[in-house]
């Protein structure tokens, strides 16, 4: 929703709210904010809303933002980047892809075009049946003989080379 003031603020029925590219806002003043403005529900389902198919190769607004409220930031390994982003398609639509969120990966301008001049490809990693994404462990002994699990999130797109070798 855009309150008027030039800010773009976002939210998803489970009580996550934040402004993009800022902070999180209580939802109380997610609700005050939107009594004088309009209001664009983004509403996923496993973290997957909107497409348009093959209409256009250009990305919708409702589709950027609904990619930039998934993917936070420039989901390249290692770089945390929410401003002056691009969306790659994932399947490059001149091969049939098609623009849709679940096409759509947030990347820094810097690295969208390492993905292009390198040749990388963007893969998804595949959600677990709850639609949320997997975690791999780590199995640390304790000096006391305790195990100790520490637990991760996969990260939701896999960079794989030319070689079919993996980033970080």
């Amino acid at each position: 929703m855009n309150n008027g003031h030039g800010n773009t603020v976002m939210y998803q029925m489970i009580g996550k709210c934040h402004i993009e590219n800022g902070p999180a806002l209580a939802a109380s003043t997610v609700r005050r904010l939107a009594d004088d403005c309009s209001v664009l529900p983004v509403f996923m389902k496993h973290g997957e809303p909107l497409s348009i198919g093959r209409k256009s190769r250009v990305w919708t607004n409702p589709i950027t933002r609904a990619i930039k409220c998934r993917d936070q930031h420039c989901q390249f390994p290692g770089c945390t980047a929410s401003r002056h982003t691009h969306i790659h398609h994932l399947k490059y639509w001149a091969n049939g892809g098609d623009t849709s969120v679940s096409n759509g990966v947030l990347l820094c301008g810097f690295h969208h075009r390492v993905v292009h001049e390198k040749q990388y490809t963007v893969e998804k990693t595949p959600l677990v049946h709850d639609g949320k994404l997997p975690f791999k462990g780590m199995k640390i002994l304790a000096d006391n003989s305790e195990d100790l699990v520490f637990r991760t999130p996969l990260k939701r797109f896999a960079f794989r080379r030319i070689d079919g070798s993996y980033l970080g």
